[in-house]
């Protein structure tokens, strides 16, 4: 059956205020994110980031984000959503892994699912990855600061990410900024600062 204009026409304004939404849950990530990686340089991170890279590296197979959404997993909260896996499969197969997702010369703390020796990321991203570079790293672990349960390393909380040039980072956040306040679009003003001066 061919859906009638009047239907098509409203399919078709779903579709633009569902990709609306998408652009603007994006833009406002860009931010964020920049603005969580512009911070100074911690104490240990150089010391940890050459020991992350001195591990093996290994393959992450991933999913679409609309299936792993319809599956029950939460976009972006990787710890939980493996440390709920773990937990819930029947089978007991499923082994929740932390580590680092190997971004360039960044590294980003990342929980993966190891199942019969294959790893696999079950975390809805803003965009698709089909598979990237893992770190494991055995010194992460669940641990309490202030409090709180989170990721430890050595006793302490581990940043979002470990970098190899820190300050790369914290210019291009501010030039992003800059462009932004110029009237650039989030998306827009991080395409001019790759052409500019190459995101980290």
């Amino acid at each position: 059956m061919i859906p009638s204009r009047g239907a098509r026409r409203q399919l078709g304004k779903q579709a633009k205020f569902k990709a609306r939404r998408r652009h603007e849950a994006l833009a406002k990530a860009i931010i964020e994110q920049s603005s969580r990686w512009a911070r100074p340089a911690l104490p240990r991170e150089r010391e940890w980031y050459d020991e992350v890279a001195s591990l093996p590296h290994e393959l992450v197979v991933t999913q679409r984000r609309e299936v792993l959404i319809r599956g029950g997993m939460i976009p972006n909260d990787c710890h939980i959503n493996c440390a709920s896996q773990e937990q819930n499969d029947p089978t007991r197969a499923a082994k929740h892994v932390f580590g680092w997702w190997q971004h360039g010369q960044t590294y980003v703390l990342h929980s993966v699912i190891e199942q019969n020796g294959a790893l696999y990321c079950i975390t809805p991203q803003h965009y698709d990855v089909p598979a990237f570079m893992f770190v494991r790293d055995p010194k992460l672990r669940w641990g309490r600061v202030g409090g709180k349960q989170v990721i430890v390393r050595e006793g302490a909380e581990p940043p979002i990410g470990l970098r190899k040039d820190p300050d790369r980072f914290i210019r291009a956040h501010s030039l992003l900024m800059e462009k932004i306040g110029e009237g650039l679009d989030p998306i827009a003003a991080m395409e001019a600062v790759d052409a500019e001066i190459g995101l980290p």
